[in-house]
């Protein structure tokens, strides 16, 4: 009989059953994969580097604390960041984007940091590693690097590598599929495709 998969892993292929995210792939990694340079896991992957890519969970800790998850990223107090490896998150640029995008009368700022792994656990029922945007506890609205868009622009038919609901599973999913409507549910809309990196001086870090 089948090993049963873990709770995560199965809710987010239910997750992408659900959107009919056909191009999907969810493929098991060694409990090494961590441990190795990030060229490493792309060769293992047999992935270009710059489409390995993770998942975050920001606060905007300008908003109060019981402010609510909305469903458009300019307004919400969480949402989720996916960017990649090879780039390093810049949240005053990514405030100026969420600004430009809010909705007239929204007056907050956008003060933005990475949540505590204890708020993106109850958020998102992931744990370290293993998170990724199909499948999460609560709708968190989407936010993906402008810079994984070029991709598709660039290499047509581009995929990325997210995590897949365990630290070790990977999940492999088309650039046109991830920015496709519907498709990272619970989430109902499109990510929105803001320029929110930059690139990293140690472009083989791990975290």
């Amino acid at each position: 009989m089948p090993e049963p998969l873990p709770p995560g892993v199965a809710r987010c292929r239910a997750a992408l059953g659900h959107a009919r995210a056909c191009g999907a792939v969810l493929w098991r990694a060694p409990p090494t994969y961590y441990s190795w340079k990030l060229a490493e896991r792309a060769r293992f992957l047999g992935a270009p580097v710059d489409t390995l890519c993770k998942s975050l969970v920001l606060v905007n800790t300008a908003l109060p604390a019981d402010a609510p998850v909305t469903e458009d990223p300019s307004t919400s107090r969480f949402i989720m960041v996916v960017l990649q490896y090879v780039s390093r998150l810049d949240t005053d640029r990514l405030g100026k984007s969420l600004r430009a995008h809010a909705p007239a009368g929204f007056s907050s700022a956008h003060r933005l940091a990475v949540a505590a792994e204890a708020d993106s656990a109850v958020l998102t029922a992931y744990g370290h590693n293993a998170v990724t945007p199909p499948g999460c506890q609560t709708a968190i609205p989407v936010v993906v690097s402008e810079a994984i868009a070029d991709l598709a622009s660039a290499r047509p038919g581009a995929s990325v590598w997210l995590g897949g609901g365990h630290v070790d599973v990977k999940l492999r999913m088309p650039v046109a599929e991830l920015l496709r409507a519907g498709a990272l549910f619970p989430v109902v809309g499109a990510p929105l495709v803001l320029r929110c990196t930059d690139t990293r001086s140690d472009a083989d870090a791990e975290d």
